[in-house]
């Protein structure tokens, strides 16, 4: 596999009002989105996490007042379109490894720390809602599945194999757990 090539952070227009408005106001530095590449899903992992430096880079700071802080940049994962009006097809149904892989990593980037859990959430995710005990299950899973079911699963990628729920599923067969499908479901 080839190495990761660094990211290239998008920069805010220095004429959005918005931006002015949030970089003269916020106490926290500024973030810039960037969309999810696929270079970045094939890059090798020896642990559950990748280094920082790995996930955001910083982007050249803003000319304004606060120049001197310079904006995060974070990752922004591909989420499948929930439809609202089906309560059943919520977050994290239709993910798969990799997206997730990269979103806890960037939730666990200390850096980040200084948004709060939900805004981060937001702001990694889209507009999915935060349910926070759904968040933390995954987030638990995420942690406690063996490196080498997770990585077969990110490996992957985007495909039927590579969705967060076979990982999961994979994962409760390794454990000798028990499968959350309930009989009547097929």
């Amino acid at each position: 596999m080839s190495p990761t090539p660094p990211l290239s952070p998008i920069q805010p227009p220095e004429d959005d009002f918005n931006s002015c408005c949030a970089t003269s106001m916020s106490p926290t530095p500024l973030l810039a989105t960037s969309s999810f590449s696929s270079s970045v899903e094939s890059a090798p992992l020896t642990s559950a996490s990748v280094a920082v430096e790995d996930i955001w880079r910083p982007v050249p700071s803003l000319e304004t007042h606060q120049s001197a802080q310079a904006a995060l940049s974070i990752i922004l994962v591909h989420v499948p379109i929930y439809d609202r009006a089906n309560p059943r097809r919520v977050w994290p149904q239709g993910m798969y490894t990799v997206d997730m892989v990269v979103g806890f990593q960037q939730m666990d980037i200390p850096k980040f720390r200084n948004y709060g859990q939900e805004h981060l959430f937001h702001l990694i995710f889209g507009d999915t809602p935060f349910v926070k005990a759904t968040y933390h299950e995954n987030r638990k899973a995420w942690r406690e599945t063996p490196l080498t079911i997770l990585e077969t699963h990110k490996n992957s990628r985007h495909t039927q194999d590579g969705l967060w729920s076979n990982c999961l599923a994979t994962c409760r067969i390794a454990l000798g757990l028990e499968s959350k499908k309930h009989s009547w479901r097929k």
